[in-house]
């Protein structure tokens, strides 16, 4: 199980749009953090939730918000 660090929460930064009245999304990625690259060249891109309403607010700089993106994750090995 991978997870950010100090957070019970994953939020996961996407896009969607309705294509053919069926909704259509993708997960955007990054490099990975120290604790993912053992396993995968890419992570999720992960906000704190502080910052998923800079996020989803319409007219904000989607690259400033990014900024803010969680890199430290904490893994469970089982």
């Amino acid at each position: 199980m991978i997870k950010p660090k100090e957070s019970d929460v994953t939020w996961l930064c996407g896009l969607y749009r309705i294509e053919d009245n069926y909704p259509t999304f993708v997960i955007l990625t990054r490099e990975p953090g120290p604790e993912v690259a053992e396993i995968h060249d890419r992570m999720p891109l992960i906000l704190p939730s502080s910052l998923i309403g800079d996020w989803i607010k319409l007219g904000s700089d989607p690259k400033e918000v990014m900024k803010g993106a969680l890199t430290y994750m904490h893994t469970e090995k089982g």
